[in-house]
């Protein structure tokens, strides 16, 4: 895992109660009864260039699914309204992640979510290769 992934994990695991389980990247979840699914990852990555850095810093874009466990549309939104709440001030408790976007859809053929859109950057120095380092 990458740092700005294990960084997000620490965060959601550290500020959601028992009411959330955070899961790995599934088509098919598995959601314990009574609890909502989190389920985080990077989508997309891009080198922060310009005043605030110059390729060494990288832009994570992470998607976070609230999913709940509940196949009915109007029952699944109208309990995701409160667990969205909640990750949404889990995730304001730290001001390295910052969310733009909450949208409510279909997660997959049975169960609805709302997905999280954020950003984390984070700093990067590549390796420097052995044989350059013996120059």
């Amino acid at each position: 895992m990458t740092t700005p992934a294990n960084h997000l994990r620490a965060v959601l695991e550290f500020e959601l109660d028992d009411t959330f389980v955070i899961l790995p990247l599934s088509a098919s979840p598995v959601i314990p009864t009574g609890k909502h699914g989190v389920m985080p990852y990077r989508s997309t990555v891009n080198p922060l260039i310009g005043l605030l850095g110059n390729g060494n810093i990288r832009n994570n874009t992470f998607m976070v699914h609230v999913i709940s466990p509940l196949a009915n549309m109007v029952t699944a939104q109208a309990e995701l309204n409160d667990a969205l709440d909640a990750v949404l001030d889990a995730l304001e408790t730290d001001q390295s992640l910052e969310w733009t976007e909450a949208v409510f859809e279909r997660y997959n053929d049975v169960l609805w979510c709302y997905t999280i859109s954020l950003t984390i950057a984070s700093s990067h120095t590549p390796d420097v290769p052995a044989d350059l380092e013996e120059a």
